[in-house]
């Protein structure tokens, strides 16, 4: 939908503005992004060492141990592990705090978001199932992306085909 004025019975009804005196909040700094990224790295780089070590063939309560983790956290992960191959998969929103953290180049995120194989948000029953494109969305509405970026990026999705209840 289309952010623009609109004509009811011939008159011209404005878009309504932000309230008077309003500003949007600051852009977060570099070193902010960079230290948010770390936090959820972090995360992410404990789990996929929980696969490793249980593919490595060891019991939960070890790993738990060794991580000073609770042990049912090493079981979620093990119980994702068999339904989908992995507890913790490569995601946009991974690339975008690569790159703030400083791990990979923007030309490396760039390459590897531009090649992503996108999937969209769709309607399912009452819920809604999002996609690999919400992450980008989120990148771009936490500044993680830049609008440039954000915009070669959906230049690209506009082109792939969506099923009829995907929005």
């Amino acid at each position: 939908m289309r952010n623009e004025g609109r004509k009811i019975n011939d008159v011209e009804v404005p878009v309504p503005g932000p309230p008077e005196g309003w500003t949007p909040p600051p852009e977060p700094t570099p070193e902010k992004l960079r230290e948010d990224a770390l936090v959820h790295l972090s995360r992410i780089d404990s789990r996929r060492a929980t696969e490793s070590l249980i593919r490595d063939g060891w019991d939960d309560e070890r790993i738990a141990s060794l991580q000073d983790v609770h042990v049912g956290n090493v079981k979620a992960v093990r119980e994702r592990m068999k339904t989908e191959g992995t507890a913790c998969p490569v995601t946009p929103k991974e690339l975008g705090w690569r790159r703030a953290a400083g791990q990979i180049s923007d030309q490396e995120m760039m390459e590897r978001l531009r090649s992503w194989p996108y999937t969209f948000s769709r309607l399912v029953v009452d819920a809604i199932d999002y996609g690999d494109w919400d992450d980008v969305i989120w990148l771009r509405n936490n500044s993680y992306i830049s609008r440039e970026e954000f915009g070669e990026l959906k230049s690209i999705t506009d082109e792939m085909p969506r099923r009829a209840d995907v929005f």
